[in-house]
C-alpha cells in the first residue's frame, strides 16, 4: 500500500533533476539538493510521475475500480490478430482524467498488451498510440518500453491509429525506456 515512484532527467548541460513522489509527498532534488517546488506545479510533476508509473504497470491498473470496459470488434494489427478493448473511467474515483479514453490492443493468442491509444485533454491534448518494445519478463511480470505515436489534437479517432501506424503516417514523438527494472 506504500510507494515511491521516481523520474531522473539529466538535461543538455548535465542538470540532474529527480522528483520523487510517495502515498503523501512529492520531493524534487536538483543535483542533489532538495528544492522548493510551487503547489501548482507539485500537483502537475506529481500527476505526470503517476502517468508514467500507471503505463508501466499495465495492465494491473485496468482492473481498478474505476476503470469500464468494452470489448470492441478484433482487427489486425501488422499481420497479428488483436482484441480490442476500451476503456473510460467512472465519475466517482476516476481522478482528474475521467474524460480520456483509451484503446487496448490484446494479442489474441499470447495474451499480451502490444498496442494502446489514448486521448487526452488534461495539460493540453492530444491522441497516442504506443508501440511495446523491448518486453522483458522479470520474476514472472512483462515489461515493456513503449514508441510513443501521435497528434497535438483529438481530431483522429483512436479506432484509426492502427491503420495509421502501419502506413507510416504517425509521427514518432518520444520513447518511452525504464531502467533498472
Amino acid at each position: 500500500d506504500e510507494y515511491q515512484y521516481e523520474r531522473h532527467q539529466t538535461d543538455s548541460s548535465g542538470v540532474k533533476t529527480v522528483d520523487a513522489l510517495t502515498n503523501d509527498s512529492f520531493v524534487r532534488k536538483v543535483n542533489g539538493e532538495e528544492v522548493s517546488v510551487p503547489d501548482s506545479m507539485v500537483v502537475k510533476y506529481s500527476s505526470s510521475i503517476n502517468s508514467v508509473a500507471y503505463f508501466f504497470l499495465l495492465p494491473a491498473p485496468l482492473n481498478d475500480a474505476a476503470v469500464k470496459k468494452k470489448l470492441l470488434a478484433d482487427i489486425n494489427i501488422k499481420g497479428q490478430a488483436y482484441h480490442q478493448v476500451e476503456v473510460t473511467f467512472a465519475q466517482e474515483s476516476g481522478g482528474e482524467d475521467i474524460q480520456d479514453r483509451y484503446i487496448y490492443w490484446i494479442h489474441t493468442k499470447n495474451k499480451t498488451v502490444d498496442y494502446l491509444a489514448y486521448s487526452y485533454e488534461v495539460s493540453g491534448s492530444g491522441v497516442r498510440f504506443r508501440e511495446a518494445y523491448n518486453v522483458q519478463t522479470k520474476n514472472g511480470l512483462r515489461f515493456c518500453d513503449y514508441r510513443n505515436y501521435g497528434f497535438e489534437d483529438t481530431r483522429t479517432s483512436l479506432e484509426k491509429l492502427p491503420a495509421l501506424f502501419e502506413a507510416g503516417s504517425l509521427p514518432l514523438l518520444s520513447s518511452i525506456e525504464n531502467e533498472n527494472v
